[in-house]
């Protein structure tokens, strides 16, 4: 396998633009440079621009020699491991992701719908939502998994400040976890916020109970950021805190400091300036109007001295109220910062040209004047000497730490780790072989310690008592795998393999995990003929297959094909030594991929997003675009377009499955945020379909799965939870009892001897693999089909320019009902009893608090449920 730390491959940079001009701190300052990864969290970018001009300057740049040579054609060949990213693979991820959910508009501000999407489903639809079944139980990975895996990605590590031993990190997708014991175990109790990412968290010097948490993803956005969160009994549960963002406003908060003499100020850097809180959570203001601010500082000795710094540094005088920018220190793409108790007055800025170095910075005067102190090696790139030139992705990860100790001992985080001892003039390697996974968000050495230091990357958290010579992985128990894809054994209900973003693909057997294969993983499966040959999946559709149970690979793409970022391909479910794989057009292979031919031409344009084949007649094929349905019946010398019938105009397709006792049914589910638009089902093989969607919220489906056996059983799996329907039934099912608030990628159901040895597996893009035992039509779920609404025609207006909401509503029935506004958590703001209603009803709900514009609910309550509507205050 090629290691990048050996050669230079290239990055994009996106040019500037109008359209995305930043705001400033001052008249005075220059715009920041426009990078794809900083203009895709303006509120009215869009998607298409940003991805046109993404792949202009890509061809651009390809056009130019490099020593790496294709990056997208060494991807397919499977020639890259994890340390692999590059700006070039955090677009293709973001681009993957947005693609099917911002479709048609392309507003990239829609996929933070998911929050009050979710919210107006879990626990506020009532009646119109019955009690959720399954039984969902985590299949980990608890234990990281061996022969050099990692648990996943972590934005932050801090210590609690009455006990250093009491330990916190964020992950980008799967919450906040603690631990009591300096990293020997890990737990979680974020499962059901609404938002499972988190970017950092600050605690009360005075009262540990006493916490703050920033929400959201601060480097990689794979969240965005409702705001500050406060909890008050030590983060059993979480409270709204002043900060309170709609989704859609796209922002994030990269960092949280406390004030160590006044634990009522805190200040958010965040990616539209710093917030400023001085009554513990309440209100805050804006203390600076500045485009993006990643980090922040108090000043150890003296809190009325404050640090931040993005593209500029700047320094507070006044307790954080207000800032000016330094005045010798360059403009930079992104700074990190970093102070000491060891000597107060020292201020360290490491800087970065959006990927590489670009200098390192100290100040002995608390921050009125800098000096530099190096400008090479090029400490945030791949090489283990430093020697690549514009290698790195400092604007995904950039981390700096400097000892409590001793104030001329840092280190800092990059694609892997490096070490000063004399205040940065000159710098070792410091995790280059030693077991560190790269891509290190932060870096911190432990409170009083000057020794001791811990890292957190894409592959968890590790920590070093001996300045980087060996590290210890303590990401045990961290259950925090964004996966993208599963593969469940047809043959033993013990192994699952499943692809992970940063961490591969890796192996359950046994109860043990394993890691079996480098880069992102994505689409892996045993072969159901012959347990000894196994297929896996890397970024671009790389894909290879081994057929000695893992201990040897062999790259099998078709050659000249690049596929999308997460390819379709699958084994025929009735000859095993058929393939099919996706790009443009399905390719097969008769020979377990040694040998490829096409499959004709399918209709639509773009890359395939899955691949079906029908299991009684293996002629039937289809292929899934996004606004295009191939169906073949000679095994692909033909193709028809079945796609007519589907909202395509809407909503893309994601995926479809079909009835094995019928191969006339088929069900398609659709991505993105069109309303009513998630499920179609057809009878007789696409010619018709009809709107199967009844009962589902307004979220991405992502995967449908037939369970054999049943009268037309299909599971949905979406943003936030999973779903059921079956004939018997005029609406979709909850199905995620005990599972996460978390987005669910695929699906795959293990079958047992029986029903109840069979297994409904998910893979979680955070929370990693989950399982369930398949549906159980019990009373209190099958009455679902007879429940009737508590009200028809409920609709809740605000009224424009007036502190007021206007309701309307019919009773099913004469009963007493209630009214009461609350925010998207469900908590109660106002309410106002309506008394007994008999037929139509119309009135006022006046509104007394809260007292900031945003998006609220009306909730209208009875003694046989409660339905919901959104109402946006001004």
């Amino acid at each position: 396998m090629v290691s990048k730390r050996e050669m230079t491959v290239f990055g994009t940079i996106l040019a500037a633009s109008a359209s995305f001009a930043p705001a400033t701190a001052t008249s005075q300052e220059a715009p920041e440079p426009r990078a794809w990864f900083e203009a895709r969290e303006d509120a009215g970018a869009n998607f298409y621009s940003i991805q046109r001009e993404f792949y202009r300057e890509e061809e651009t740049r390809e056009k130019q020699p490099e020593e790496g040579g294709n990056v997208l054609a060494k991807a397919a060949a499977g020639e890259f491991g994890e340390e692999e990213d590059d700006d070039l693979f955090q677009f293709k991820r973001w681009e993957a992701y947005m693609e099917p959910r911002v479709y048609p508009s392309g507003d990239v501000t829609l996929p933070s719908r998911r929050v009050e999407e979710a919210a107006l489903f879990l626990g506020l639809n009532g009646t119109a939502m019955p009690p959720s079944a399954g039984n969902w139980k985590a299949m980990g990975p608890t234990v990281v998994p061996t022969s050099g895996g990692g648990a996943g990605r972590l934005n932050f590590i801090r210590f609690n400040p009455r006990d250093p031993n009491i330990m916190y990190v964020g992950s980008p997708g799967g919450g906040l976890w603690t631990t009591s014991n300096a990293g020997v175990g890990w737990t979680t109790s974020t499962d059901n916020l609404n938002v499972l990412g988190v970017s950092d968290i600050v605690i009360d010097p005075n009262d540990d109970r006493v916490q703050y948490l920033a929400t959201g993803d601060g480097d990689g956005s794979d969240t965005r950021s409702i705001g500050v969160l406060k909890s008050v009994d030590g983060g059993k549960t979480w409270n709204k805190t002043g900060l309170d963002w709609a989704v859609s406003l796209g922002r994030r908060i990269s960092k949280l400091v406390i004030n160590p003499k006044d634990p009522r100020i805190i200040m958010a850097a965040a990616s539209n300036g710093i917030y400023r809180t001085a009554d513990a959570g309440v209100t805050w203001t804006v203390a600076l109007n500045q485009s993006i601010i990643k980090d922040i500082e108090f000043k150890p000795d003296d809190p009325n001295v404050v640090y931040a710094a993005g593209g500029r540094f700047y320094k507070s005088v006044d307790g954080g109220s207000s800032f000016a920018p330094a005045s010798n220190l360059p403009t930079t793409a992104r700074f990190a910062i970093a102070v000491t108790a060891a000597d107060p007055n020292v201020v360290y800025a490491l800087g970065s040209n959006q990927r590489d170095f670009q200098g390192f910075y100290r100040s002995s005067d608390a921050g009125s004047s800098f000096s530099t102190k190096s400008t090479s090696p090029n400490i945030l790139g791949y090489s283990n000497n430093g020697s690549d030139v514009g290698g790195g992705q400092a604007f995904y990860d950039l981390g700096l730490g400097v000892s409590p100790t001793d104030p001329d001992y840092v280190m800092v985080g990059g694609i892997n780790i490096w070490k000063s001892t004399n205040g940065g003039g000159n710098w070792t390697i410091a995790s280059g072989n030693s077991g560190v996974h790269t891509d290190v968000h932060a870096v911190e050495f432990a409170p009083g310690a000057g020794n001791i230091v811990w890292a957190a990357s894409d592959g968890g958290i590790f920590k070093t008592v001996n300045g980087g010579t060996n590290w210890t992985n303590l990401g045990n128990t961290l259950s925090i795998a964004e996966m993208y894809r599963l593969g469940a054994s047809p043959l033993d209900q013990g192994k699952v393999m499943s692809g992970w973003q940063d961490n591969g693909t890796n192996l359950l057997s046994n109860g043990t995990w394993k890691h079996i294969y480098g880069g992102d993983g994505f689409e892996c499966f045993f072969d159901w003929a012959d347990t000894n040959y196994l297929y896996v999946e890397t970024q671009n559709g790389g894909i290879a297959r081994t057929s000695n149970g893992g201990r040897n690979w062999s790259n099998i793409s078709p050659p000249g094909q690049t596929g999308p970022w997460n390819t379709s391909w699958m084994q025929d479910p009735k000859d095993a030594q058929v393939l099919y794989y996706g790009s443009t057009n399905i390719w097969k292979s008769t020979d377990r991929g040694s040998n490829w031919s096409q499959m004709g031409t399918l209709p639509g344009s773009g890359s395939l997003r899955n691949i079906v084949v029908d299991p009684a007649n293996n002629r039937i094929v289809y292929g899934v675009k996004a606004t295009a349905l191939g169906r073949t019946t000679d095994g692909g010398g033909t193709w028809t377009n079945i796609a007519t019938g589907l909202p395509t105009g809407s909503a893309s397709i994601s995926h479809i499955a079909i009835d094995n006792g019928n191969p006339n049914t088929l069900w398609a589910a659709l991505s993105g945020y069109s309303a009513g638009n998630k499920v179609f089902k057809s009878t007789n093989a696409g010619t018709a379909w009809i709107n199967y969607s009844e009962g589902l919220p307004n979220l991405p489906a992502n995967a449908i799965v037939f369970q054999k056996g049943t009268a037309g059983g299909v599971y949905v799996a979406m943003d936030v939870g999973i779903f059921y329907r079956d004939n018997s039934m005029s609406a979709w099912v909850p199905f995620f009892a005990n599972l996460p608030n978390v987005s669910v990628r695929e699906l795959e159901i293990f079958y047992g001897r029986t029903v109840d040895e069979s297994r409904l597996r998910a893979a979680t893009f955070g929370r990693g693999l989950w399982e369930s035992p398949l549906f159980n039509a019990s009373p209190s779920v099958s009455a679902r089909a007879g429940l009737v609404p508590i009200a028809e025609g409920f609709t809740a207006v605000a009224e424009k320019g007036r502190r007021a909401v206007s309701i309307r509503f019919a009773a099913a029935k004469p009963e007493h009902y209630r009214a009461e506004l609350t925010d998207l958590k469900g908590a109660v703001l106002q309410s106002r009893d309506l008394g007994m209603v008999s037929g139509p009803y119309q009135g006022r709900f006046e509104i007394e608090a809260p007292d900031r514009s945003g998006l609220y609910l009306m909730v209208l309550k009875s003694g046989q449920g409660k339905l919901a509507g959104r109402v946006m205050l001004e």
